[in-house]
Parts: C-alpha cells; sequence; structure tokens
C-alpha cells in the first residue's frame, strides 16, 4: 500500500492485489492478507487501523506468517498481516503510536546498512510538539539504533531484517554518465559503490563519479565496478574546481 503515486492504488487493484473482504467479502481460508506500508502519515494510516480494529480483525507475527507459509493452516478467522518495509522514520513517529492505541502487531523490516548513527529519539504524533510530516524525507529519514529499541520495547512491533543494505548495484560496463550536483536518485536507487558490509552509496558529493546500468544487489545480477577509474575521475573534477569543472564541461558540448 502506497501512498508515493496516485496510480499505485489503481494497478493494485486490476492486479487483484487486494483480497476480497476489503470489499465485504470473506476472507478465503487459502490466503493470509498481508497490507505492505512504506512511509505513513496519521492521516493515511489511522483509517485502515480503524477498519481492522472496529470489524475484528487480528493481527499476526511474522513467525505466525511463515507457520503459515510452511503448513498451509491459517492463524485463525480474520488474521491479516501488516507488514512495513525499511523501518522509515515514520514507523516510530506515526505507526508505533497508532499501533499501540488500536492494539495491533505489525513486522518492521530493517535495513541494518541504513539505519543512521545518529544516537536520537524524536517526538512521535502522540508528544506535546508533534512529529515532522517531512521525517521521511529529513537528513535522517529511517528510524535510529535508539528508536528501534524503544520500537521493539512496545510490544507491537516484530522487528525482522530486510537485507543488510538493500542496495543496487552496478551491473554494466557501458557508461551511462557521471555524478554531477544535480543527481538526487530516490534513496534506494543509489548504488554501493563500498563494501558489502560498509556501504558507501553514491551520491551529490561524489562529483565525477561514473555511472552505469545497475540493478538490485537482490537479484542475480553480477556486480561490475572500477574503483580506479571512480578514483581517477573524482580526482580529476576535483582538481578541476569540482562543480565548476563539471558546469564548463556541459557548456563545451553545448
Amino acid at each position: 500500500m502506497e501512498t508515493n503515486s496516485p496510480w499505485r492504488g489503481v494497478i493494485d487493484l486490476a492486479r487483484r492485489a487486494y483480497p476480497g473482504f476489503v470489499f465485504g467479502g470473506a476472507v478465503d481460508a487459502a490466503i493470509l492478507p498481508v497490507f505492505h506500508f512504506h512511509g505513513v502519515t496519521k492521516e493515511y494510516l489511522e483509517p485502515h487501523f480503524a477498519y481492522l480494529r472496529e470489524n475484528g480483525y487480528r493481527t499476526v507475527s511474522a513467525d505466525e506468517v511463515a507457520h503459515f507459509v510452511r503448513t498451509g493452516k491459517q492463524p485463525g478467522e480474520k488474521a491479516v498481516a501488516l507488514n512495513f518495509d525499511d523501518a522509515w522514520a515514520s514507523s516510530w513517529t506515526v505507526a508505533t503510536p497508532l499501533l499501540r492505541q488500536y492494539g495491533l502487531l505489525a513486522t518492521v523490516f530493517v535495513v541494518p546498512g541504513r539505519v543512521p548513527k545518529d544516537d536520537i529519539l524524536r517526538p512521535s504524533i502522540t508528544d506535546a510538539d508533534g512529529a515532522s510530516r517531512d521525517v521521511d524525507r529529513s537528513a535522517v529519514p529511517f528510524a535510529t539504533w535508539p528508536e528501534l529499541r524503544a520500537m521493539q520495547g512496545t510490544g507491537v512491533w516484530d522487528i525482522q531484517a530486510h537485507t543488510f543494505a538493500h542496495a543496487m548495484v552496478f551491473s554494466d560496463d557501458a557508461r551511462l554518465g557521471f555524478v554531477t550536483p544535480d543527481y538526487k536518485p530516490h534513496i534506494h536507487n543509489a548504488p554501493n559503490v563500498g563494501k558489502p558490509t560498509e556501504p558507501h552509496f553514491l551520491s551529490a558529493s561524489d562529483l565525477g563519479a561514473p555511472l552505469y546500468g545497475a540493478r538490485s544487489r537482490m537479484s542475480d545480477v553480477l556486480r561490475y565496478d572500477d574503483p580506479d577509474m571512480r578514483k581517477r575521475c573524482l580526482d580529476a573534477v576535483q582538481a578541476g574546481g569540482g562543480a565548476a569543472f563539471l558546469r564548463i564541461r556541459a557548456g563545451s558540448r553545448n
């Protein structure tokens, strides 16, 4: 269930991604409905939780989902799973207080390599000062370790892993361009050019770094990388004046 595109719901509906009970039908004994969230707001999330609570649905843990997958035995009438991908900051500031309010359980899939090093515990929507509406687009877009520990302590979260770095990697030696000051991919689309357990995701600060075709590290793709070429490009741009060097080069091609 996405909030970043008005078309996503239409596409999911056409793909029959919504179970029949959403439209008033019964829950098929052969399925376990799973609701999938990323970043959320109170206005978006609360109606979903209110509906589940008011209509007697029970939320299940990751272990119960795994048992259902292994055995095919449904974990009970009106059982549903709530999954939050990536542990966005709003899973702490918005989803946690709403889960507690409505007495629901959810699973959050954390990406350890993306967890910020910031030692902070930000206010939630129930705190006096409230929570930032743009927390998922802030400089600290994911829940921190203190926030994850606090989430675990509430008893309303089942915390699981979602790969180590959720990384894209270069997979093709055909160069597509270079990093410029305008390089601003989605946070999950910036390729990891570091080590698997010590990731370094390309950003606009890597001026001049070559860009190649990239795919998810979770796929079967073979990784392509040329650290020596990247270093030569970074050094050349820095020696030539950084962003000014790139603007001059771009102007000479026009």
